[in-house]
């Protein structure tokens, strides 16, 4: 499988403005190109088809991140979890927007919210563990005692990638 253009996506998405795949493709593209508000805004027009797809949740909680929309983005990867419970994608970029909140506030709870989560990413995906390591998001973690523990543990089973 070979990556879609953005203009394939647009293409796709002119010819069938109601194919989520695309528009989560296209999403991907605009965060990744640091433009999470086109992100939310075509990801907020394909809302009735993604409200049952975790990774719709996950890019929204992504883009709403990107914005600097905690609760928001919180609120979103939250639902991916809810309907997929192992979704460790959302655990790993849940922690991470929790850790972001403990970076601007130093709060004990989002420190906290942030290791559980991560740790829980772990448990699913061990590979997540070696990727919060040098993840910038957990920057105001690195020296962190639990945090160190967590992603220096010895991840056992299968390895993300």
């Amino acid at each position: 499988d070979r990556e879609m253009h953005p203009k394939e996506f647009w293409e796709v998405l002119r010819q069938k403005a109601d194919d989520l795949h695309a528009a989560l493709g296209l999403a991907d593209v605009y965060f990744k190109t640091s433009r999470p508000q086109d992100a939310v805004r075509l990801l907020s027009e394909h809302r009735g088809q993604g409200q049952r797809q975790p990774w719709f949740h996950l890019s929204m909680g992504l883009a709403l991140a990107g914005m600097m929309r905690w609760a928001e983005a919180e609120r979103s990867l939250v639902a991916a979890l809810q309907l997929d419970p192992y979704f460790a994608p959302a655990h790993y970029n849940l922690a991470c927007v929790r850790a972001l909140q403990f970076a601007l506030d130093h709060e004990a709870i989002h420190r906290q919210a942030a290791l559980g989560t991560l740790n829980v990413a772990k448990t699913i995906s061990p590979g997540f563990a070696r990727l919060a390591r040098d993840d910038p998001d957990f920057k105001s973690l690195q020296t962190d005692s639990d945090f160190r523990a967590i992603v220096d543990d010895p991840p056992v089973g299968p390895v993300a990638e």
